[in-house]
């Protein structure tokens, strides 16, 4: 999956599942509970590589936690990404949007948005009833219509 995705800069949606609920300590958050379900992680990847060399990062497991997603990602599943070439950070107007027109709740206040001057209060959004990615694809469609959102499902499931 990592070798198709874009060198350009963009903004992405990281799509996680816990199978059971975890109590992670998360960095300078500290303790975090995160019931079991699937998640959304919102980032941007405006550095040297865009969005193949930070969805890289992603997709495996950090021996040394960076950004607050490592943490989560050494007890959740990667099932899959939404992405978006852009050279606006999108994921502040995607976090806000997938909470107002789903069922998204706001699981950890502060996760990935330590450095979020828009008021989002967390980059991470929670599907208590489970996640459909058609209508999470519609939804960040929606917010720049002029820009192709495009679903890579993670055959690994890692």
């Amino acid at each position: 999956m990592i070798e198709t995705l874009p060198v350009e800069p963009g903004s992405y949606a990281l799509w996680l599942a816990l199978k059971s609920p975890a109590r992670i300590h998360v960095g300078r958050l500290g303790v975090v509970d995160f019931p079991a379900g699937d998640y959304l992680y919102l980032g941007s990847a405006h550095g040297s590589g865009g969005l193949k060399s930070r969805l890289r990062h992603h997709l495996r497991t950090a021996n040394s936690p960076h950004w607050h997603i490592d943490y989560l990602r050494r007890v959740a599943a990667v099932y899959g990404i939404f992405y978006a070439v852009s050279e606006a950070p999108l994921e502040c107007v995607w976090s806000q949007a997938l909470v107002q027109a789903m069922t998204a709740l706001k699981p950890a206040p502060g996760f990935g948005a330590s450095d979020c001057h828009n008021g989002c209060g967390t980059h991470l959004v929670y599907f208590p009833e489970g996640m459909m990615p058609d209508g999470v694809l519609s939804t960040l469609e929606k917010v720049e219509e002029e820009l192709l959102v495009v679903f890579r499902a993670n055959s690994g499931k890692s």
